[in-house]
């Protein structure tokens, strides 16, 4: 499970690195949302479902 959480932070900041963040850094927009604020806020969600899907607790891990 942690090496998943660590893979997946990881790759989030690769993605909010600032080659990628110029990217998004125009002056378009996407539904009224300008492209880097949309760009921010879906990695912030991916963030919070990823590590809540990470830290699920395991249904057949049973104790005795």
């Amino acid at each position: 499970m942690s090496r998943y959480t660590g893979l997946f932070a990881l790759a989030l900041l690769l993605l909010i690195n600032f080659p990628l963040l110029s990217f998004f850094n125009t002056s378009k927009s996407w539904a009224g949302i300008p492209v880097l604020y949309f760009y921010l806020f879906a990695l912030w969600l991916a963030l919070i479902l990823g590590l809540a899907l990470a830290t699920k607790p395991n249904k057949n891990n049973t104790k005795t």
